[in-house]
């Protein structure tokens, strides 16, 4: 008997996790589940009608006898309730949520990162299967440099939406940041994947291509620490002691001109190019109180005779050039060195650093300068002609001569 009452009591309970579980089913925004979970209540209707309840050994009450015999219209009526009014909480969530991840976008681009990261959090604690919440969140923990935190959330995001594109690339960004470049790589194909199955357009080609220039750009500079790790430090004109020297203040300017012209004679290969970035060695360029400031054309020609040396091959170091302040500050000069001319024909060459070039400079004045130079028919021009036929490509010079009298001025000067 007792055995009996225990297989009654385990039908029942089994029964209210079916009820359950419909419920839940009822109120999914996926028609298919929803249609499923009407299938199977009518299944359960059926079976309740036909075995009842009322040999559980719950209660034998009569009262209970009489709620047992609830027809399939009452019972579907309260579950369609039920399910109405979890719609209903999942609409004024959603709103909720949305207000608060509006202004978190609004905090993120005023760069108020706690404040972005306090409302996404609040978004989540309304509605915790927003995606979007959580890479946003993700996106302001890796401006703060917090990236594992940041590949937690895309994994939070992705186990609700396991397509979610942005949160794979997303955490892909933040392994190449910890140096886990395989991982990294793995997660920009899943996306790429992903991508094609749902006929969505994205890049992936070139975050993949990110990761083999970040590692090499890893093993180069570990190969560079090697290398300033074994530098012999009696000798006075090695690549550390020659910048220690170089930063002394209020020197002459033959002084400088001679130390950056030694620097062009120890840099001659990849890991010496590396050895400076990774040595501070652009410090040179950015807070130099001299060679930044300096007017002096001799001293000129000698630091872009550097940044040739040093941009051969080497993606950081061009970047690194083009936006140190010396360089910045060389670009609002009406007159160019031969030396400055043919570090800028050589880094246009490259899309990236192309790109850098054109965020620096007015492109109208830029292009009248040239045009100016080609003009004059000085030792210059074909440095200047260059320059110009290498920039061609980008839109906005483009557009500068889409002026026929522009062309036609251009046609005339070549």
């Amino acid at each position: 008997m007792a055995e009996e009452s225990q297989e009654e009591l385990d039908k029942f309970l089994s029964k209210i996790d079916d009820i359950h579980r419909i419920v839940q089913d009822l109120s999914s925004n996926d028609p298919n589940e929803v249609s499923k979970a009407m299938e199977q209540s009518d299944i359960l209707l059926k079976d309740t009608s036909k075995t009842g309840v009322d040999r559980t050994i719950i209660n034998k009450s009569s009262s209970e006898s009489t709620q047992q015999q609830m027809s399939p219209n009452a019972f579907m009526s309260a579950l369609e309730k039920d399910a109405q009014e979890r719609a209903e909480n999942r609409r004024k969530n959603k709103i909720l949520a949305d207000e608060l991840k509006t202004k978190g976008n609004e905090a993120f681009h005023q760069q108020l990162y706690d404040q972005a990261i306090d409302y996404y959090t609040q978004g989540l604690k309304i509605k915790k299967d927003y995606d979007i919440l959580y890479t946003n969140r993700a996106q302001v923990y890796v401006k703060q440099g917090r990236y594992e935190d940041a590949i937690n959330d895309c994994d939070w995001a992705l186990k609700v939406t396991p397509t979610f594109i942005k949160a794979y690339v997303i955490k892909g960004k933040c392994l190449i940041n910890l140096k886990e470049f395989d991982r990294a790589k793995e997660e920009f194909i899943q996306a790429e994947e992903i991508a094609i199955k749902k006929f969505e357009s994205i890049n992936t080609r070139q975050c993949i291509q990110e990761v083999q220039r970040q590692r090499d750009k890893y093993q180069r500079e570990e190969s560079a620490r090697i290398f300033l790790s074994n530098e012999d430090s009696s000798i006075p004109m090695n690549l550390t002691n020659t910048l220690k020297k170089l930063n002394f203040d209020k020197q002459s300017i033959i002084y400088y001109i001679g130390g950056i012209d030694l620097l062009c004679q120890i840099i001659k290969d990849e890991t010496t190019r590396t050895a400076f970035r990774v040595n501070n060695g652009f410090n040179l360029f950015n807070s130099h109180s001299i060679i930044t400031e300096s007017d002096n054309e001799n001293l000129s020609e000698s630091i872009f005779n550097l940044m040739i040396i040093l941009c051969q091959d080497d993606d950081e170091n061009t970047k690194q050039c083009l936006e140190s302040k010396f360089f910045i500050n060389y670009l609002t000069k009406n007159i160019y060195s031969s030396n400055a001319f043919q570090f800028l024909v050589e880094i246009s060459l490259k899309n990236q650093s192309r790109l850098i070039l054109m965020q620096k400079i007015t492109p109208d004045k830029f292009i009248q300068y040239l045009m100016n130079i080609i003009d004059d028919k000085n030792s210059n021009r074909i440095y200047a002609a260059k320059l110009l036929s290498n920039l061609a490509i980008e839109s906005k010079i483009k557009q500068y001569f889409n002026n026929k009298d522009e062309l036609i001025k251009l046609i005339t000067i070549l």
